[in-house]
């Protein structure tokens, strides 16, 4: 499901076949200044395919949750202080990627050992 919603979320992003939701001014503003950057959304896009593809493969899970986590933490507080209407995709994504954290927190642990 964290798969195929990324996908679609990314393919999105490139091809613009979902609507954009009304969104609040402040959020209009802010996702704009992103969109018109013209490369910070096709590099989450890419992320975002990369880790689907982890996800649909089912190799580097661990390595793809990782990367994702910063992603849907920002997906959350965007929403959370720009768009609350529209949060519940980001926090299924976030509910989705801490699972997965969780799920192979085995492969963590050398990473938070103290050096």
């Amino acid at each position: 499901m964290l798969g195929l919603i990324l996908l679609l979320y990314a393919l999105n992003k490139f091809f613009q076949f979902m609507p954009v939701p009304e969104m609040r001014r402040e959020a209009v503003s802010f996702y704009s200044s992103l969109v018109n950057t013209g490369y910070i959304m096709p590099v989450v896009a890419v992320f975002e395919i990369l880790v689907s593809l982890a996800l649909f493969s089912g190799r580097y899970i661990a390595l793809a949750m990782a990367v994702l986590f910063p992603l849907s933490l920002n997906f959350v507080f965007f929403h959370l202080f720009l768009d609350p209407p529209n949060i519940i995709p980001a926090l299924l994504t976030l509910g989705l990627n801490v699972y997965f954290l969780f799920r192979y927190r085995r492969a963590y642990r050398e990473l938070l050992l103290p050096r």
